[in-house]
């Protein structure tokens, strides 16, 4: 027998066969005839071949057993802490014999003993068969050794591929896992995003220990949020941890490279680990996860180094759900069709009634009756209520020709009231421009009396009005343009300015002034107690006022006859709407708006919105009261973690002052609130000092918003605005909430 080597570079054996002389012919006896001794030589001719048959297959079984036979060590790790033992990879598709045998004294060390395969046979071997895993049985005792595993390979099965993985130690140290310090997290598995175990290249689930770390909560300055009884809140963050995989194919199959070694690459994860002393880390029905603010034991949340909000991530294990009371009104009621529609403003007349004007886009539900009119949208309508919010007029104001709307209100001592606000078709009035402001008086019955216009070139909007102690009409807006009715404006040609009137009880005009430059207006306006004038606006120019931020409110005081007193900024170098505005009783004025603005002495010196006044959310809300001269009595802000806007404010009979708006938040001053829906109406309540009293909220599970609100005629105090909820606290109200159009919706709430 010699060894060759065939095409393929698989050794064979190969038998060479020698010439065998025919055995001689044997002499027939005396009696025994030719014939017979043919026969006799053909069997033993016959016999011998047998025979040697016989011993050559022996032969060929037994150096095909020696020369298949193979020994290979499998390492085994064990410890006292009971550390599963590295598994081996058989690649014969069958499963391995495991025999543990223990080493004689001079093998008592800590290699791993195997016997090599041969290196022709590794370096021909080309394929692989299915991987299986040898499991093997842990021992107590620390030993760490290899013990050979014999297995038999079918003859057809010539190609083995026996890979050896490298023992790869990694110990993880978890610098802080709980305020203790102690605790150690176990084991979390590493998934994809389908949630599936991600495995290594040899099938076996990878695992990571997560690594922690243990931050204080500070707030937006620094300082270390604590609890009710004064303990320093901190909260864990789970660090990245890199991790090897295996890359598989399309079909699932590791990748393997030229030299059959599996193609591996590195990710970076961040996992997170559940209660170590719950493996389950979960109770009853998981539902999933959800993060949440990390706030102290008022409500108050804190920001990281880059003024996020803190948050943690918790496993839901039980649908989450609530009993949501409504919200306890005396009545309400909404306006509006398949359209938008919105109640803009509304006031307490003298005969203890209320008017609202809805800005409406609706031609169906309940103005199904202005079809015919064929006014543009939108339009607006005048509705008058009783005190128990039951219709007692209704007038559609409106032109086929451009769309009309009706935006603030104010009521007179005969029952009569003013109405300003722009369209592009006012009556019988020729437009100058885009938009023209108009001015209207209206009496009891909803007839009009008066119409006065302005109008530049461009637009031109009245926003708000207050009814003088006199009965004279105070009207603020802008114009668009220094033409028309403006041309005594000044400035540059296309530059707009805020613009405040006074008109008589007749309609005539007794002055005009113009404020600040380009895009500049006044939103709202307010008579004190002296008959002094308080123009609120917001500011984009810095010629009133020198600009920090995109867009800035400013205060001026004017005397009856239009001569600037005083002015006052509110500015930061976010953006800053301040839109509601009220005379109070000791001489001063209230208003209310919203901010962004996070400023510091360090970085914004003249900015309002510093220091303890900066905003903490998206948007927050803020009251400010000054005095007569413009100095600040109190600052109140009124912040969530989300958005807050305030557009209204108001003081009560009892001394109380409120405003409202919406909001989405549910911490800090709005802990406690429910919060229904996307955004909800809230009103605010702060006593004389400034101190917050409480918090309201009104709405369904869509967004709503308040817009404008006026005194109850009995206590108490009326809400209007929009909304797109039909549920909750306005269920069963119209059909048509809910449709993803806006209603206008009207809320009596008890004081």
């Amino acid at each position: 027998m010699e060894k060759n080597k065939n095409p393929n570079g698989v050794n064979n054996e190969t038998e060479v066969v020698k010439k065998v002389a025919p055995p001689p012919m044997k002499k027939a006896k005396k009696g025994e005839t030719s014939q017979a001794v043919l026969e006799a030589a053909k069997k033993a001719v016959v016999d011998k071949n047998t025979e040697k048959a016989k011993r050559e297959e022996a032969k060929k079984q037994a150096q095909e057993k020696n020369e298949t036979e193979k020994e290979v060590a499998v390492p085994v790790i064990t410890d006292e802490t009971e550390t599963p033992a590295i598994p081996a990879i058989i690649e014969t598709g069958k499963e391995p014999e495991v025999k543990k045998e223990v080493p004689a004294e001079s093998e008592k060390t800590n290699e791993i003993k195997k016997e090599p395969a041969k290196e022709k046979e590794k370096e021909k071997s080309k394929e692989k068969a299915a991987p299986v895993v040898a499991s093997v049985q842990k021992e107590k005792k620390p030993k760490f050794a290899g013990t050979p595993i014999k297995e038999k390979v079918n003859s057809k099965t010539l190609k083995i591929i026996i890979p050896i993985i490298a023992v790869l130690l990694i110990a993880i140290i978890i610098a802080v896992v709980l305020v203790s310090g102690k605790d150690r997290l176990d084991p979390v598995v590493v998934t994809d995003e389908n949630g599936v175990p991600v495995t290594d290249v040899n099938g076996n689930v990878i695992t990571v220990v997560p690594e922690t770390g243990v931050y204080y909560v500070t707030d937006v300055f620094g300082n270390i949020v604590t609890d009710e009884n004064g303990d320093p809140l901190t909260t864990i963050e789970f660090k990245d941890v890199a991790v090897q995989i295996p890359v598989t194919d399309m079909n699932g199959v590791v990748v393997t490279d030229e030299n059959g070694n599996a193609v591996t690459q590195n990710i970076t994860i961040k996992p997170t680990a559940g209660d170590k002393n719950n493996k389950n880390t979960t109770s009853g029905n998981y539902v999933g996860t959800s993060s949440v603010l990390v706030t102290d034991g008022k409500g108050n949340t804190g920001v990281d180094e880059q003024g996020n909000l803190i948050t943690t991530i918790v496993n839901i294990t039980e649908a989450p759900t609530i009993n949501i009371e409504p919200a306890k009104t005396e009545w309400k009621n909404t306006q509006g069709g398949s359209a938008a529609d919105k109640y803009e403003d509304v006031i307490l007349t003298s005969d203890g009634c209320y008017i609202t004007t809805n800005i409406s886009n609706s031609k169906d539900g309940d103005f199904a009756k202005y079809k015919e009119l064929n006014y543009k949208a939108p339009y607006t309508i005048l509705t008058k209520y009783n005190n128990d919010g039951e219709i007692v007029w209704q007038k559609a104001m409106g032109s086929p020709n451009g769309i009309f709307e009706l935006v603030a209100l104010s009521p007179c001592k005969d029952g009569s009231f003013y109405a300003v606000g722009y369209g592009r078709a006012i009556d019988d009035f020729s437009i100058k421009g885009y938009y023209d402001g108009a001015v209207y008086k209206i009496d009891k019955n909803g007839d009009v009396q008066w119409i006065k216009t302005i109008g530049t070139s461009t637009v031109d909007l009245f926003n708000d009005v207050v009814t003088a102690s006199n009965g004279d009409a105070i009207v603020v807006g802008s114009v668009g343009n220094n033409d028309g009715d403006a041309k005594d404006s000044g400035g540059n040609a296309n530059e707009s300015k805020a613009v405040i009137l006074r008109y008589s009880s007749s309609g005539d005009l007794r002055w005009k002034k113009y404020a600040g430059g380009n895009m500049d207006t006044f939103v709202g306006v307010a008579e004190g107690t002296d008959g002094s004038i308080y123009a609120l606006g917001n500011f984009y120019s810095g010629k009133l006022f020198p600009a920090l931020g995109k867009c800035d409110s400013g205060v001026v005081k004017y005397s009856k006859d239009g001569k600037v007193l005083a002015k006052t900024s509110i500015a930061g170098t976010g953006i800053d709407e301040f839109k509601g505005i009220t005379a109070t009783s000791d001489g001063g004025i209230i208003v209310c708006g919203s901010s962004d603005s996070v400023d510091s002495d360090e970085t914004s010196p003249n900015s309002f919105f510093k220091n303890d006044f900066v905003s903490r959310g998206a948007y927050d809300s803020y009251m400010i009261k000054y005095t007569s001269d413009l100095s600040i009595k109190f600052i109140t802000p009124v912040r969530g973690q989300n958005n807050d806007t305030a557009t209204s404010v108001l003081e009560l009979p009892n001394g109380t002052y409120i405003m409202a708006g919406s909001t989405n938040s549910s911490t800090r001053d709005f802990k406690g609130v429910t919060t229904r829906g996307k955004k909800d109406i809230f009103v605010a309540g702060v006593n004389s000092t400034g101190t917050l009293m409480w918090v309201r909220s009104f709405g369904g599970t869509e967004s709503d918003g308040a817009l404008a609100l006026c005194k109850g005629a009995d206590g108490g105090y009326v809400v209007v605005g929009e909304t797109f909820s039909n549920n909750v606290d306005l269920e069963k109200i119209s059909p048509y909430g809910g449709n993803g159009k806006t209603l206008a919706v009207m809320i009596k709430f008890p004081e």
